[in-house]
């Protein structure tokens, strides 16, 4: 479990830090394909290559923004979705509720190409910040 953890924040980091805005004509036919088959609603697509030669489509859903990555090949690598606070597992909003003060800034729910499922809660308490994340039934896995 630790291991899709640490995963997951490198291969975000990877794709944040060195990803370069491209045309949607220079995506490959399946990256396209199959980010259209799991978003078919999604608006305003921005694409980026990595230095990786892997893909970053940022897009909207309704009110949400999020961002799904895919290899060249297509292959889904993860995704990540702003939610509503509301969507988070019960167990883990009362957790956060007794034990952490803070303002609630950003609320993501990410899926792992082995379709895990986690949740970011991002707080601000004064001049601290704070990344919590959650397993999908609202445990406390980094805090």
């Amino acid at each position: 479990m630790k291991r899709s953890i640490f995963s997951i924040f490198f291969i975000c980091l990877a794709f944040a830090t060195f990803a370069k805005s491209i045309s949607a004509t220079k995506v490959p036919v399946m990256v396209k394909a199959n980010f259209y088959n799991a978003y078919p609603t999604a608006k305003h697509v921005k694409w980026e290559e990595t230095d990786l030669h892997d893909f970053k489509a940022a897009f909207r859903v309704g009110d949400d923004y999020g961002a799904a990555y895919y290899d060249a090949e297509g292959k889904f690598i993860e995704a990540d979705q702003t939610v509503e606070w509301t969507q988070v597992p019960f167990s883990g909003r009362m957790d956060l509720y007794h034990h952490n003060s803070g303002h609630i800034t950003n609320v993501l729910k990410i899926e792992t190409g082995n379709h895990e499922i986690f949740y970011q809660i991002d707080l601000k308490n004064k001049h601290k910040k704070t990344e919590i994340l959650l397993d999908k039934e609202g445990n406390i896995i980094k805090a």
